[in-house]
């Protein structure tokens, strides 16, 4: 059968036709020629074994689905030699593939296809096999993508994140465009990966470790960007050239088993990165392999034996960190090579050698007064600190270890003892072992000011006392805490009495109990960035004066069933900060972030606010100091300048006793968003002359209430 149609349309209330039985191709005059399903009831129907060919035109479905486009055996597909398909839900894409409804809406592309996303459309499943395959634009994929085989090979030109695994089976991904893996997503099995030059990023691996053995092609700029727990292997390869990981201060771990392995003829930069696991099984080389390191920490876990290839210790002080008696040793075959700067070590535990780092057999070679010594050496790095006093100053930057360690001690534990230790601009760097070096006892508690928290862990902290006479740290002016690993706060408090930073560092910091973060001094700001913040308690994050502030930058706050209440201070919003629920089933109204403070709620310039799926967003501010106007009780929730946005995502919205008022700034609506709207007198929204609405393509606005659109006058 032959079809050559401008258009075909049907309709949910064409009740008595069941489906449309195809066979054979369809031929459309052009690319918006359109073969239409609309409703639940429309479907169309493929018979069994032969495709359903489509060339150049557009099939549109309120979902693709198996209710929508139905087969009932393999074979039941519709082959795209370039056409579109295009749903309801702002979906669209150009494609050369099939397409089978019958193995989960699977799209697959069997060498030469092509797969074009506009207006991140999803796709369900992607399936590849054959060579010469090409993903373009921003797909948001429902479930990892899958190469069948070694023959297989996909080249990725993504404009936005890739939010699910690609099950490798040995095939190669090729990076046509920078790619950026999100959060806890990986190449899974074996397979390669042909950086091409264009750049990788990692996001943190904390939930899950990266477990797949791959290799790295062309790797000139790998990037990582949060703690990343490595159980499989990174294979670096490729003779006569290099690779670079740049670590950002990040951590990588390969305690759990991961291998590093450097191929033959090739040489691996790392910089700025703290690498935990070290072992002789975690590092594979070649003789003629080289590993060049800068600012790198290593961490042993079992004795490292260098025994083929080189490594040069340059660029900044690398620090090697020995656990018990773990060795650091150069044998026959090995060369270590330190040139011009110090490769310092620290016995963390007291119990191994002076100096773990050895020759037993290779070659170490210390040039352009390069030196091994021990971090301790000279005092230039810590030294046990006791603090007696009720204040103190660190004169050197302190890495906690049995060497180095920090006790603010209280003699008469019944009667509280206030101490403040200014930093100077000084660190103190936590270590990845279970053990404590830094102890506050019995009453005390410690402010810090002028010092970076490094690496910082709550829980190798040792809090003294209990009830109310359990020890206690804030953190004051110009302190930056920097994560990094996944934590819990729930019994010890992160308290603010300054201009403070937490910084997570692409971790996710979860918040269990109310006050986990509060912020308590007035014209002071906590500010909280880079990674994700779940809310397990709806007033983990407080400010407890009215003039506080919590500033949120980069990151995404997570209050699945049980919501988010800010009830005084202000809180700002720097760059992208999305608020959602996780939990796409939980119970309606759960997820509730609910604005009550007397203070304001602004999106900065250049910012963005993003109300995201799952949650429902409550407009309820403190009016108590507002005089009665409306005009001040609608503007607690402000944009401060154009170039500000705020991103309702099929959320609701509920606008309060006394309604919002929006007079510049743009607002953007995605998906279906409901604006909830008190019928109380004066309580409309207003939407500003000045405001830029901008509801994109298959979003909808659904107003229950009063809308004004005025002249922008205020303020």
């Amino acid at each position: 059968m032959f079809w050559c149609l401008s258009k075909i349309i049907f309709s949910s209330w064409l009740m008595f036709f069941s489906g449309v039985a195809l066979q054979g191709a369809i031929s459309f005059g052009s690319t918006t020629s359109t073969l239409k399903l609309v409703g639940a009831s429309s479907a169309l129907k493929l018979n069994a074994f032969t495709p359903l060919i489509v060339n150049n035109g557009t099939i549109y479905a309120d979902t693709f689905s198996a209710t929508s486009i139905q087969g009932t055996t393999t074979g039941d597909t519709i082959t795209f030699s370039g056409g579109f398909m295009q749903t309801s839900g702002n979906s669209k894409f150009f494609t050369t593939s099939s397409y089978d409804p019958t193995t989960g809406d699977t799209f697959k592309l069997t060498g030469n296809g092509i797969l074009e996303s506009f207006n991140d459309s999803v796709i369900q499943s992607v399936n590849i096999s054959g060579t010469g395959n090409v993903i373009n634009g921003s797909p948001v994929f429902g479930s990892a993508i899958v190469l069948t085989d070694a023959a297989t090979s996909v080249t990725l030109n993504l404009q936005h994140n890739l939010s699910q695994n690609i099950t490798m089976n040995g095939g190669t991904v090729i990076l046509g465009d920078k790619l950026t893996l999100e959060t806890n997503i990986f190449f899974t099995g074996t397979g390669t990966c042909n950086v091409n030059n264009k750049g990788l990023t990692i996001s943190a691996m904390q939930s899950t470790p990266w477990s797949g053995s791959t290799t790295f092609l062309n790797a000139s700029d790998i990037d990582i960007d949060g703690y990343v727990s490595l159980t499989g292997t990174w294979t670096f390869s490729g003779a006569g050239v290099s690779s670079r990981i740049n670590g950002n201060g990040n951590n990588l771990d390969l305690s759990g088993g991961g291998t590093i392995s450097i191929g033959a003829n090739h040489t691996l930069y790392i910089a700025n990165l703290n690498i935990t696991g070290v072992a002789t099984a975690r590092l594979s080389m070649t003789s003629t392999s080289s590993l060049r390191i800068y600012e790198t920490n290593l961490t042993s876990n079992g004795a490292f034996v260098l025994s083929a290839g080189t490594i040069t210790i340059q660029g900044g002080q690398c620090y090697y960190y020995a656990r018990g008696t773990d060795t650091f040793s150069v044998a026959a075959g090995g060369t270590l090579v330190v040139d011009g700067v110090s490769f310092l070590y620290d016995n963390l535990d007291a119990s191994g050698a002076a100096n773990p780092i050895v020759n037993t057999g290779g070659t170490i070679t210390l040039s352009n007064n390069g030196v091994i010594r021990s971090a301790l050496s000279g005092g230039a790095l810590g030294g046990n600190l006791s603090i007696t006093a009720t204040s103190a100053t660190l004169t050197t930057s302190q890495i906690l270890s049995p060497f180095s360690t920090i006790t603010i001690v209280n003699a008469t534990p019944a009667s509280p003892k206030a101490v403040t230790l200014d930093g100077q601009g000084h660190f103190i760097q936590f270590n990845y072992l279970t053990n404590s070096y830094f102890t506050l006892q019995q009453n005390v508690t410690l402010t810090l000011t002028n010092v970076m928290l490094k690496d910082f862990d709550i829980s190798l902290m040792t809090f003294g006392g209990a009830g109310g006479t359990l020890a206690k740290v804030q953190f004051g002016d110009n302190v930056i805490v920097e994560f990094g690993k996944n934590q819990t706060i729930s019994t010890t408090p992160l308290t603010v009495v300054g201009n403070a930073t937490l910084d997570l560092q692409g971790t996710t910091l979860t918040l269990s109990a109310a006050g986990a973060i509060n912020n308590t001094t007035a014209a002071k700001t906590c500010t909280i960035r880079g990674g994700t913040v779940n809310m397990t308690n709806a007033t983990a994050i407080q400010a407890t004066n009215d003039t506080a502030k919590i500033l949120f930058q980069n990151v995404s706050v997570t209050s699945t069933n049980v919501g988010f209440t800010f009830s005084q201070g202000s809180m700002d919003i720097k760059d992208k900060v999305s608020f959602f629920g996780l939990d796409q089933t939980a119970v309606a109204g759960t997820s509730i972030f609910t604005f009550a403070s007397k203070g304001l709620l602004t999106v900065t310039t250049n910012s963005s606010l993003v109300l995201d799926r799952g949650m429902t967003f409550s407009y309820n501010p403190n009016i108590t100091s507002d005089g009665g106007v409306s005009a001040v009780q609608k503007r607690h929730f402000k944009m401060t300048d154009p170039s500000a946005t705020i991103n309702f995502n099929t959320c609701s919205v509920y606008s309060g006793l006394m309604g919002m008022a929006f007079d510049y700034g743009r607002i953007l609506i995605d998906g279906r968003t409901i604006l909830n709207v008190s019928p109380a007198t004066n309580a409309e929204v207003e939407f500003g002359t000045a405001l830029d609405v901008n509801i994109t393509a298959n979003a909808v606005l659904e107003v229950n209430g009063g809308l004004k659109y005025t002249a922008t006058t205020y303020p």
